[in-house]
């Protein structure tokens, strides 16, 4: 035979349970960010070196290559390589 207990009402407690649990997966935020970077095809990429036509004092980039999570990327672009751009590798191939 069972005998009575009495629960408390918490009508909220399954908000501050799933508030509790996004707090948990946010802190690893960083880890998200790194992981994402190495799936996607797309992402940031440092100026590495690039291959210039000067006229005059006016300095034309003519190829550029980039380091990226997937390595080294060419891309060719009229006159200017950033130091910093955001290529998808796969609008390169």
């Amino acid at each position: 035979m069972n005998h009575y207990e009495h629960r408390k009402s918490r009508p909220l407690s399954w908000l501050s349970r799933t508030l509790r649990g996004l707090a948990r997966v946010l802190r690893l935020w960083p880890l998200f960010l790194v992981a994402f970077l190495v799936v996607s095809p797309a992402g940031p990429h440092m100026r590495f070196q690039y291959t210039y036509h000067q006229v005059g004092s006016a300095k034309y980039m003519i190829d550029c290559e980039y380091l990226g999570a997937r390595g080294f990327v060419r891309y060719v672009r009229s006159s200017t390589c950033p130091f910093f751009i955001w290529l998808d590798t796969r609008e390169l191939k």
